[in-house]
Order: C-alpha cells, then structure tokens, then sequence
C-alpha cells in the first residue's frame, strides 16, 4: 500500500489534470513568483554552499529569512523556490512561518499541505487541505490534493473529496480514473470498470494523459468482472501503446481462452512461448491458461501437462493445479501419475477437500484398476481403494446415483455373470434405480441398469424378476433389442 500511495503522490500533478482544469501551477493552489534581486541572490548563495559550507548557508538562508518572515506572498515565493529544489527543512521553515502569521490564509495553507506531502507527511499535509477546505468548500485544488492523501489511507474522504470536483468540474474526467483507481485498490472491479470505461471515453488517447499502471488497472478489473470481449479489446487497443506490458499481452490471451477465439488465441499465447519477456515476469496464470486452452482447445494433453508443471514450479503451494494435472494425467491415461498428483492436491487442500473430490479420485483409482500396464497386485488394491471412496460418497450421499453407478459398473467387469462380485453389481444397478428418477435425462442410466439386471436374473433362472425388469425395460425403450430377446426367451420358458 505505501509503494501505491508513494507512487500516485509523485504523478499527483499530472494525474489530476483533466478538461477545463487549471494550468498545473495553479493546481498548487498558490502562485509563486520567481525570486527577484537580493533574494534571488542569496538563495542561489544557499545552493551554492549547502553540501560543502552548509553552516554557511543556512547562515545566510536566516539572513533572508529575517527580510521576508512577516511577508506571506514572499514567504511563498522562498519557500517554493526551496521546495523545487528539494531542501526540503528550509522550505517547511517557511510554511511553518507562514502558518504563524496567517493561519487562515490559503495560499499558505495550500503550500504548507504540499511541503507536507512532499516530505511524505501525510497527516498535516490532509489536515492544512482539510482547514482550507473549512474555510472553501469549493476549492478545487484543495480538494484534488486531499483526494491523493487520502487516496489509500482513508478511501472514503478521498471518494467524497472527488465526487466534490465531479459536481463543480462535470468534465474533469480525470476523476473518473482517480476513482476507478480507489475502487481497484479495494477490490471493488465492477466499480473501477465503470469509472475507467468513463476516463477512457473522455481522455486524449497519447502517453502524455494515459499511463500504463492505468490501463493495466483497467484491464485487470475487466478481467476479475469476466468482461472477456472489452477485455479483448481494451488489451489490443493499448498495445501499440504500451509495447513493454506483459500485462496487456497476457490479458489479451486470456480474453481469447475464455471466448474460445482458438485461431486469436494461437497468436496471442507467443507472449510465453517466444518468451516476448524475461522468464520472472511470467507468473502461475499465464502457465495455468496455457496449459487450459491447450488441453481444451488443443486437444494436446501432454503439452498442456508440461505447462502445468511449469506453473506448479513458480507456486508449488497451488492445491487445484495439482487436482488439474491430475485430471490431464488421467486423460492421458497415465493412471498412476495422476493418482500421485491426485493425492498431492488432497494433502494441501486440506478443509477445502469435499466428497466430490473423494468422489474423483474413486473414478481415478477405478480406471487405474483396468490399466493393464499395472501390475496384477496394484490393480487389485486400487480396485479397492476406489471402492472404498465410492461406497463413502455413496453412504453420506444418499440423493445421488453416480456412485452407486460406478459401484455397479466395477462390480459389473470383475467376474462372470454368476459371480459373487456379479451379486454385488446387481445391488447397486437396483440402488441406481431407486435413486436416479424418470426423467428423460437419466434414461442412458436406466436402460444400463435394467440391461445389466435383466441379463443377470435370466443367467441366475431368476424368471420372475427377469420379467418385471425386462417389462420396465421395454417401457423405457420399446425398441431395445436385449429386452425384445429377453421378452421371446421369458415367453418360452415357464
């Protein structure tokens, strides 16, 4: 926060400039003249001695100062020329003067809030705007300075000192991006994007009243608010611009994922695979939609692979890219790989594991049971581990089906029809039914079980629950070609 608020104080003067806002020198909210005669004179003495004969100098800076201490305007005039040159202790000697014999005159008050702001005192620097402020309510400069003070101490004053300008100033736009930059700071991004929209609407388009932090806030806020098209074209818009933002180019590319713009996206991604950048400006996202938009759009899984290990490399406490590469591995049916991972993100996610993903590393252990590359021994005891995480989700998760689905399916594939383990998989398809409903998007489901179930009453001579279920089959699919057999078969027998 300090470096943000140390960084918007030293542009406070170009920044607040917008239309039909005074010249800069008026922004102050005093006018200095350049010293004249003696003055000038023994000021110049000052900044010819003050690094090798400073006891010299500051003699000669009292000297001066005896001539001017009841002079206001003068006072002003000495202590600007001292604060431009940054010997900052003899300008604040002026101010502190000047606020001794005129308190309430607001020239001075105007320049003893900028010598506190520029030696970083932010707190007599937002009370001397404040005082002017009591006195003028109306006072523009005053209140453009209070809103930088206050800007990332206490955004509340800053906003309201703003919305002051925006009534008196309609067409200051350039309080449109004081306030988008107030609502950025405080993660309030829908907020900063209708306040940039409206800055950007209004400002001349060149770097002398657009500056990249700027445009990386816009874009950065367009993005958390998932405005993936303005987002698209506000990024390629400052560009040109900007030629040195990673920023700009990685939104760009984010922009094309999230719209799906493969053909955009296959050159926008050049930012991190021509390495546009040196390798500490590239962080966890860019490797993370690399790795999406190559899976997803792609369909290259083992590069999409090695872009998530890239980016679990820059932040190996990142829990879902662990869960991500798992789910790739697994499409790449390399099992094991993917249980490693699996297990990995489970082990740093900690309370933010749900049965879901028990549920999800059951289907990872099931597939890694019919891997035949694995050994005999591994399949069996990942057979059972699935099993194990299935039948968990399924106790605790009564209203659901799919696991008593891919329970019934495991059961289904690992012994003959008569089996005990065939015994098992009936139980469940029956589960499957109970739980699943009647509805049209669950018909697959229910012509599997009722399938499997048919088959497994007519092979078992259980005739009188084949024909139940071979019925309800035929309701389901009137053309289904198993239960039509069943139906001839069941005819035939008594």
């Amino acid at each position: 926060m300090k470096q943000k608020l140390l960084y918007s104080l030293a542009l406070a003067a170009m920044l607040l400039i917008g239309a039909g806002a005074a010249k800069a020198q008026n922004d102050k909210g005093y006018e200095a003249k350049p010293l004249t005669g003696e003055n000038a004179a023994m000021a110049q003495q000052v900044m010819d001695q003050q690094l090798e004969q400073p006891d010299k100098a500051y003699a000669v800076f009292l000297k001066m100062f005896k001539n001017i201490k009841n002079d206001k305007d003068e006072l002003i005039n000495v202590g600007d020329f001292f604060l431009n040159k940054r010997v900052f202790p003899l300008a604040k000697k002026c101010a502190d003067q000047l606020y001794t014999i005129a308190p309430t005159y607001i020239p001075g008050l105007m320049f003893e809030g900028r010598v506190a702001l520029l030696r970083h005192d932010y707190g007599n620097a937002g009370m001397r705007f404040d005082e002017v402020l009591r006195i003028d309510s109306t006072n523009i400069a005053a209140l453009k300075q209070n809103a930088h003070v206050y800007k990332n101490v206490n955004p509340a004053v800053a906003v309201e000192a703003l919305e002051r300008i925006q009534k008196i100033e309609p067409d200051n736009y350039s309080v449109q991006k004081e306030l988008g930059d107030i609502n950025y700071n405080l993660d309030k991004y829908k907020a900063a994007v209708k306040n940039y929209k409206a800055f950007f609407a209004a400002v001349p388009q060149d770097t002398d009243h657009i500056y990249q932090a700027t445009v990386e806030n816009y874009v950065n806020s367009l993005y958390s608010t998932a405005d993936f098209f303005k987002l698209a074209d506000v990024s390629r818009q400052y560009q040109t611009m900007f030629p040195k933002s990673i920023a700009l180019k990685r939104m760009a590319f984010f922009a094309d994922v999230n719209n799906e713009e493969t053909e955009k996206a296959k050159e926008s991604i050049k930012y991190l695979t021509e390495k546009m950048f040196p390798d500490s400006f590239y962080i966890y996202l860019d490797y993370e939609y690399a790795g999406t938009f190559t899976a997803d759009q792609l369909n290259d899984v083992p590069t999409a692979i090695s872009y998530y290990e890239q980016a679990l490399a820059l932040d190996p406490s990142k829990a879902t890219g662990y869960k991500d590469v798992a789910n790739l591995y697994s499409r790449n049916k390399q099992s094991e790989k993917a249980i490693e991972y699996f297990n990995k993100y489970l082990s740093l996610a900690g309370d933010k594991v749900d049965s879901r993903d028990n549920l999800r590393l059951g289907e990872i252990y099931a597939r890694a049971s019919q891997d035949e590359t694995i050994s005999a021994d591994k399949r069996n005891e990942y057979f059972d581990k699935a099993v194990s995480l299935f039948e968990q989700f399924n106790n605790a998760e009564t209203e659901q089906y799919q696991s008593s689905l891919m329970l019934a399916r495991m059961f289904a594939g690992k012994g003959d029809i008569k089996s005990a383990a065939a015994g098992k998989a009936r139980t469940y398809f029956e589960e499957v039914l109970k739980r699943c409903g009647t509805s049209d998007d669950v018909k697959p489901v229910r012509i599997q079980a009722l399938s499997y179930l048919v088959s497994y009453f007519i092979q078992n001579d259980m005739n009188a629950e084949a024909r139940k279920v071979t019925t309800e089959l035929l309701s389901v699919d009137p053309t289904n070609d198993l239960g039509k057999k069943a139906s001839s078969f069941l005819n035939s027998v008594k």
